[in-house]
């Protein structure tokens, strides 16, 4: 190996330097030794991204990333929910409100009931996912929705004053 351990010559890797090189690599490593006619060139190893990730910090910034929204509560869901400092989606609360009715959220279940388009309905599904209120995609599967359905009509405060 080089004496920078972030690359390896192909002629300086073989199959036990998988772990090191990857699959690729190592295969490249054995052809060369095996006479193919190989164009030199050399691969990144596995310490340069270890290297990269621990100096960027990045296992630091994905941990907090993964952490679930910091809400226990149905009532701290809504103010999350309500709390659109930050949008700039004039349909935002009424998308929250269909999500919570239908207790499942989709793309298509947006589009269908707010009448827009799919990159929009798909906007609004990240910023509910980014601040809690819906789980992440899974596929064509809807989404957790972490809100509480309404029991009964929803009482506005004004009617009792």
């Amino acid at each position: 190996m080089t004496a920078a351990h972030n690359i390896a010559w192909f002629s300086e890797i073989d199959k036990e330097d998988i772990s090191l090189a990857g699959g690729k690599g190592a295969n490249l490593g054995e052809m060369t030794k095996a006479g193919f006619n190989v164009p030199n060139g050399f691969i990144i190893t596995s310490h340069a991204y270890y290297d990269f990730i621990r100096e960027n910090n990045i296992l630091d910034s994905e941990a907090k990333a993964e952490q679930p929204a910091d809400a226990d509560t149905a009532i701290q869901f809504d103010q999350l929910a309500n709390d659109d400092e930050d949008i700039d989606d004039e349909l935002y609360n009424e998308a929250v409100n269909v999500v919570k009715e239908a207790q499942k959220a989709s793309a298509s279940l947006l589009q269908r009931r707010l009448k827009v388009g799919y990159a929009r309905a798909a906007r609004l599904l990240d910023i509910m996912e980014a601040k809690g209120i819906v789980g992440p995609g899974e596929g064509a599967k809807p989404r957790e929705v972490f809100l509480e359905k309404p029991v009964g009509p929803e009482i506005d405060p004004e009617d009792f004053k």
